[in-house]
């Protein structure tokens, strides 16, 4: 219950947040998450949410196809945490300047692909 206004804090900055959009480039996203800490927190959550996302959709595929097989995206070690895979992107991003003008979440997929290939 402690963390109860921590939580709706961050869901409060997350929607007020200009953040808030990821329609935005990769470019724009990476240049909100640099402007402070709220910002950098909003950008954590978002890349947490775009891995998970990832990696439901690939079981959602599994589950109610055919295609049984669906590879994994991306293999991120069991003591992975939010700050690694921003830090991924960030690094991805500034090795591969010319991917930034995508999507942030094609950006979030390329760089952890890359930073944790599956065996």
């Amino acid at each position: 219950m402690r963390y109860l206004p921590t939580i709706a804090v961050i869901m409060l900055l997350t929607i007020c947040s200009p953040a808030h959009s990821f329609t935005k480039t990769a470019a724009e996203f990476l240049s909100i998450c640099n402007k402070g800490q709220t910002e950098m927190m909003v950008c954590t959550a978002f890349v947490i949410g775009v891995a998970y996302g990832f990696e439901d959709a690939r079981e959602h595929i599994r589950l109610t196809t055919n295609l049984k097989t669906a590879p994994d995206l991306f293999c991120v070690p069991d003591n992975w945490s939010a700050g690694q895979g921003l830090e991924v992107v960030i690094k991805w991003a500034s090795e591969n300047p010319e991917f930034l003008e995508h999507s942030p979440s094609s950006v979030v997929l390329w760089a952890h692909r890359e930073a944790y290939p599956c065996d």
